[in-house]
Order: C-alpha cells, then sequence, then structure tokens
C-alpha cells in the first residue's frame, strides 16, 4: 500500500525535477495538507 503522505515528502525532497511535473497545476491547499510536519 502507498503511503501518499510518505511518497510526496520523499519526492519533494529528493526528485526535484519529477516533483515539479507531478505537482503542476495542484493547488496550495492540496501541497498544505500533503507537506511532513516535523
Amino acid at each position: 500500500i502507498l503511503d501518499i503522505h510518505e511518497a510526496y515528502n520523499r519526492i519533494r525532497k529528493k526528485q526535484k525535477w519529477i516533483f515539479r511535473f507531478l505537482t503542476k497545476g495542484w493547488s496550495d491547499e492540496l501541497h498544505s495538507k500533503l507537506l511532513d510536519r516535523d
């Protein structure tokens, strides 16, 4: 089972170009729901 929260944060931190490609057009609200809150 894919942990969306973990996958989102891993890609955001390590795979900058693919993160931008996959999340193009996402709202700020969606990004804020998935952000790591360390």
